[in-house]
Parts: C-alpha cells; structure tokens; sequence
C-alpha cells in the first residue's frame, strides 16, 4: 500500500528480498504488554501453504502455544511456518510491546 511503502520502506524492501510469487495479506501484528489473543484456529483444513510467522520483537514474558507442538520458542528474527489448523494462542506477560510480521502468499 501506500502508506506501507511510505512508512515501512525496509520492510517493504525486505519482504521483496524473500522471492514471493505473490502477496495474499502481509499484517503487522502488535500485542500490547499483559494482552493475550485467545485460543483459536485460523483454518479448518491441515496446510503448512498457510501463514509464516516472524517475530519482529518477542519479549521475555511472551508466549506462543501452538496445538501438539508447544511453546514455539519466538526470538526476534526468527520465524515459523504454522498449520493454522491447530489451536493456538499468544499470551504477553511483559511490559513491553510484542511486532510480529504476518505473511500469506505464494512461494
């Protein structure tokens, strides 16, 4: 979008860096600190072609609980590809703000 290209010119430049065919919806994800997102599930069929993950921050105090897997151990960098099938939710026991970065496309 515009305002995306106009404020978040290396994200932008970063995400082109990672070879998508195409972007679906790329989100900017913010937890505020003591914020939770409650247990869900974004699909209702078993794809890893879904959603990846990439933690912008993740501080200490921040949890990902993903159905059959665990705590997914979040640092800032690192990413997941998730089956948004299984249940999931994010708790922020911290003071600080949690940015994740959300992608949906084709590789």
């Amino acid at each position: 979008t515009e305002e995306a290209l106009k404020n978040m010119p290396k994200t932008i430049e970063w995400l082109k860096s990672l070879n998508y065919k195409s972007f679906e919806r790329v989100r900017v994800m913010c937890l505020a600190p003591k914020g939770f997102i409650d247990v869900h599930r974004d699909q209702a069929h078993s794809s890893l072609k879904g959603a990846v993950n990439v933690a912008i921050t993740h501080p200490k105090g921040c949890k990902f609980y993903l159905e059959h897997h665990g705590e997914l151990q979040f640092t800032p960098g690192k990413s997941y590809s998730i089956n948004l099938v299984n249940f999931h939710c994010v708790t922020n026991d911290s003071d600080q703000y949690r940015y994740h970065i959300i992608i949906h496309g084709t590789k």
